[in-house]
This record gives structure tokens, C-alpha cells and sequence, in this order.
């Protein structure tokens, strides 16, 4: 009886960690013959019509692997420059996002968690003589909203993958994930790879066995809404002026301003308040502002106009 009631309870656990996965993690399920497909993900060369997840030549599956791995190489366009190939969780078909264009609102996975972190196995190299590339992964957690109709942003991650010790040998890399809303369970993900942060040739970025953190015991915890820095006059037009309790800092701060998929657009540093920024040359829509200090961190919504 104990045997039977430790199996039926390993096997309740492992599927509650299964369930708290997003499908083909593994990059293993994938369908062999004529053109290759990989299941469940999206990418910059599958999205033509009828083969919606087809899979060619600088996005391709790494057979090498005992259980398979994706490999994503930067191409090179018709005028000579640097394209980057792209990877994104999808249970989108074709017909929704036709140019395979990179819609982080519309593309997406149910997966109704708050994890601390998305983790996961990764090789980059650079087959050219610029060795300062690298590639991105970035994880976006989503909730619909019935009023507007659209996805607002919940959770987002973003790091950089450099080039690894080892063209042969995975290494760990984890993305912690910021809460913009408290406790605010997601209603679905986008996962998104890219084989260059600096739009050169030569990266090849590989990537194997996506899993999520759950340890905390604060992950229903969120950066609280700041009550020492505020955005004066938000929405901006063209400056975002940051106020702070503190004028004179004892230590410098780190401003980052982030798109609403969790890339870093522009970095600075502030060594006093109020601070100007220039948003000048960003689109209008919604952006993050991450304040970071030695000991404290705050996360500003913007609207730019």
C-alpha cells in the first residue's frame, strides 16, 4: 500500500510540475521530414502560409543533442546587414500573426503562474572576430483585460546571454521575472530568444530545457508602487521628469527605461533628483522606468505621447 499511495503522490507531483511548464520546453517534440517543424514555437523563418512553424537554415534543431536543443544563427539581409533570427513561444496558427512579425501583445501561451525565474541550458559563440555579442532572453507574463480589450503586462524578465567558456558544453542561465502588479495570477507567457543584442553578424545562440522557479516564498510579492520617485506630468511628450524624496544622493542611481516586452532601451545614471530624461525618440505606448540603488529598486509605468 505505501508503494502504491508513493507512486500515486509522485506522480500528482510530477504532474503539477509538468502543468507549471510551457509546451516542447525540451525542444524535442519536433516533425521530421521535408521541411522541419518545431512544435509550439514560433520563429523568424516559419510563419509562411501552410507552414506555420517550419523550421530552415538559421533557425534549426540541434540533432547533436541527446534530446534535441533549437539553434538560432544571425543572418545576413540583401544590403549586407546583420538580421537577427528569433524564437518565441506560440499557440498561435498563422493566420493571426501572417509576417511572423515580432507581436509580443498578440503571441502567447496559457500558463496561469507566478514563477520566480524562467531557467534553462545555453551555448553562444561568435563565428566572427567581434567577441562583445550576445544573445537575449526575455520572458513576458500577461493577464487579459475585459476592458480594454488587450493584454496588460504583469511580469517581465530580460537578460543577456554571452558567449559561453564552450562551443560543446550547455551552461545554466536563469531570468528573474518583476512583478508590476501584486498579486495578479497571469493568465498566459511569451518566452522570446534572439541570437544578437547588437545587431552583428556571426552569433549563434542554442538553447535546451526551459523550466520555472517556484521557490520563493514570496513569489506572490511585487515591487511596491514607489513612493519615493513619481513621474511628473505622465503621460510625457518628449522629457520624463523624475522626482525623488531624496535630492542629494549618497549613492548614484541606475535608470533604465524598458519596452513593455522587457528589452533594455536606454541606460543611465542618476546622482541627483529631480532628473531629466530624454524620451524624445521613443514611440508612443506604454514603458517601464527601473530605478535601482545599492540596497532598493522601484518600477515607474510611462506613457509617452
Amino acid at each position: 500500500m505505501k508503494k502504491v499511495i508513493f507512486t500515486f503522490s509522485f506522480l500528482v507531483y510530477m504532474f503539477g510540475l509538468i502543468a507549471q511548464n510551457i509546451p516542447n520546453a525540451n525542444f524535442s517534440d519536433v516533425y521530421i521530414g521535408g521541411l522541419d517543424r518545431l512544435h509550439d514555437w514560433g520563429n523568424s523563418e516559419g510563419c509562411s502560409v501552410g507552414e506555420p512553424r517550419v523550421i530552415l537554415q538559421y533557425v534549426m534543431v540541434d540533432y547533436s543533442q541527446p534530446d534535441y536543443a533549437v539553434r538560432l544563427r544571425t543572418q545576413t539581409d540583401t544590403s549586407g546587414h546583420a538580421f537577427p533570427s528569433f524564437l518565441f513561444s506560440s499557440s498561435l496558427m498563422w493566420q493571426y500573426n501572417p509576417g511572423c512579425d515580432e507581436n509580443f501583445i498578440l503571441t502567447g501561451q496559457p500558463f496561469p503562474h507566478r514563477p520566480d525565474k524562467m531557467l534553462g541550458w545555453y551555448k553562444f559563440r561568435n563565428d566572427s572576430l567581434i567577441t562583445n555579442d550576445f544573445g537575449t532572453a526575455t520572458v513576458i507574463l500577461k493577464k487579459f483585460n475585459t476592458t480594454t480589450q488587450m493584454p496588460d503586462t504583469i511580469g517581465f524578465g530580460t537578460i543577456q546571454l554571452t558567449p559561453t567558456l564552450s562551443d560543446s558544453v550547455f551552461e545554466a542561465f536563469e531570468v528573474p521575472i518583476t512583478y508590476l502588479q501584486p498579486t495578479v495570477t497571469p493568465d498566459s507567457i511569451a518566452v522570446f530568444f534572439y541570437s544578437t543584442g547588437t545587431q552583428q553578424v556571426g552569433g549563434v545562440l542554442t538553447i535546451d530545457s526551459l523550466s520555472f522557479d517556484f521557490s520563493s516564498a514570496n513569489q506572490n510579492q511585487v515591487l511596491p508602487k514607489s513612493n519615493t520617485y513619481q513621474i511628473r506630468q505622465n503621460p510625457v511628450q518628449n522629457t520624463a521628469y523624475i522626482t525623488s524624496k531624496e535630492v542629494h544622493l549618497s549613492q548614484p542611481r541606475s535608470i533604465q527605461v524598458l519596452s513593455v516586452d522587457g528589452k533594455v532601451i536606454f541606460e543611465t545614471i542618476a546622482r541627483r533628483f529631480p532628473f531629466s530624461l530624454n524620451v524624445d525618440y521613443l514611440a508612443s505606448g506604454l514603458y517601464f522606468i527601473h530605478i535601482k540603488g545599492k540596497e532598493e529598486r522601484a518600477v515607474l509605468k510611462m506613457i509617452k505621447q
